[in-house]
């Protein structure tokens, strides 16, 4: 969980890397970082904590040129930057290699020396660089991804220009677009948008697919076969909003969700007074039950502006802490009212069970109906960078009954997966549903 941002700009670039990376905040906040190509070689500054918190004016100044690349993180700090056969190089990478330790054993063998942390990116930027087997970067990117068993997208500022490569099994995404002014890549298309390119100024990378960004723009300069795989989690929940992702409109995909979800209450004859949403992520797919049940739409709960995205904080005290000053009833909303209650997941059941539903009977509600943009959350996610033992998944080994008596709800229901890929809009085999049925595509 990161993201990654590249861009080539006409004049100075700086102020423009770093409204993208701001863009992508909410895929990382614990780590950022930006990297600028000067006339004397590479400027880089990383710092522990949010975009806007860090960078100061001296700084900015110092990071000149029309060529910079940046990342936000939740584990560490990024890009890297290193000398290689290829020159100075800057690396900034998102997603998950399965066979790490294989590799680290092979670099080792092969007389490289790794630091103590070794990352990804480490391990990728040794592989790209081994210039023995490699004579340029297009060829070190195909080598690496034939060695890497895993997700990923990355970006590679280098002293002739920027390229960005997603990997073979498309399942991390990433954007690349331009106009007259600037060539760009990013983890999201909204902070493309932040730099002013319309949706017919830029598209996916497609998996396997080398993009070079250089004085001539935006170039596809080599492709491996690729399968897509998108992460159907991608825009359930990580992604904005306002964000296009493998073509998908995040908006309009939970929303339909949310038609969907109300469709397949009617078939059980469910009735209430008014529908909520979980802010902020909840909000696309109470929108969708609003018009798809004609029950009216409320703001039932307050989201406090000053909590941060609370699922991307790295201890479960912090998760728990954020989560618990997150939202506030509304008891003029709820009081004396049947509620179903909008959210996108549930994951360990925390806030819905100790917060959200006491909140909500407290502000007065007669009823409280849980229901939930995506389907049960059975099989913890192959590729996250979080730990794998993050906390027991609510909906594994256990009945529907029996999470909605651990959350306190008056009833609680999923949409189908049926369901949800008829609102991704995309054919299943395109689609990572790993989370939901345990199968992943590597």
């Amino acid at each position: 969980m990161s993201g990654i941002f590249g861009i080539k700009s006409k004049r100075e670039c700086i102020d423009d890397l770093l409204t993208g990376i701001f863009s992508l905040q909410h895929r990382g906040e614990d780590f950022c970082g930006a990297v600028t190509k000067t006339k004397k070689g590479l400027v880089s500054y990383r710092y522990e904590g949010k975009v806007d918190e860090s960078f100061t004016e001296k700084e900015k100044k110092r990071l000149t040129g029309s060529y910079g690349i940046g990342s936000v993180h939740s584990f560490y700090k990024q890009p890297i930057s290193f000398e290689s056969g290829f020159g100075e190089l800057s690396l900034s990478y998102s997603g998950t290699i399965l066979n790490k330790r294989s590799l680290r054993n092979q670099l080792l063998k092969r007389g490289h020396s790794l630091s103590i942390k070794q990352t990804d990116a480490e391990i990728i930027g040794k592989l790209i660089t081994e210039k023995n087997e490699a004579t340029n970067i297009v060829e070190g990117l195909k080598r690496m991804a034939n060695q890497v068993k895993g997700v990923y997208s990355l970006g590679v500022l280098a002293e002739d220009g920027l390229y960005a490569f997603r990997s073979p099994v498309g399942v991390e995404p990433l954007i690349v677009g331009g106009n007259n002014d600037i060539s760009a890549f990013s983890s999201e298309s909204c902070s493309l948008k932040e730099l002013w390119l319309r949706e017919n100024e830029y598209r996916a990378v497609e998996p396997g697919e080398i993009v070079y960004i250089g004085d001539k723009g935006i170039e596809t300069v080599g492709q491996l076969n690729g399968m897509r795989a998108l992460c159907g989690f991608e825009p359930g929940y990580w992604e904005r909003i306002d964000s296009i992702v493998d073509g998908i409109s995040v908006k309009l995909m939970r929303e339909r969700a949310g038609r969907i979800l109300a469709e397949e209450d009617k078939k059980r004859g469910f009735k209430a007074d008014i529908v909520i949403p979980v802010r902020d992520s909840g909000v696309g797919y109470c929108i969708g039950y609003h018009h798809g049940s004609n029950l009216p739409y409320d703001e039932g709960l307050f989201k406090n502006w000053y909590v941060t995205r609370t699922f991307i904080q790295r201890t479960k005290k912090a998760r728990v802490k954020g989560a618990d000053k997150k939202q506030s009833v509304i008891i003029d909303a709820v009081k004396d009212k049947v509620v179903v209650v909008l959210d996108d997941s549930i994951r360990e059941g925390i806030t819905l069970r100790n917060k959200l539903i006491p909140l909500i009977k407290w502000g007065g509600a007669k009823e409280i109906h849980a229901r939930i943009g995506s389907p049960e959350n059975k099989f913890h996610c192959r590729y996250t960078v979080f730990p794998k033992g993050r906390g027991k998944l609510l909906s594994a080994g256990k009945s529907l009954e029996e999470q909605r008596e651990y959350i306190g709800a008056d009833s609680l229901e999923f949409i189908s997966l049926e369901g949800y890929v008829e609102a991704l809009d995309v054919p299943s085999n395109e689609v990572c549903l790993g989370c939901w049925t345990g199968q992943f595509p590597v």
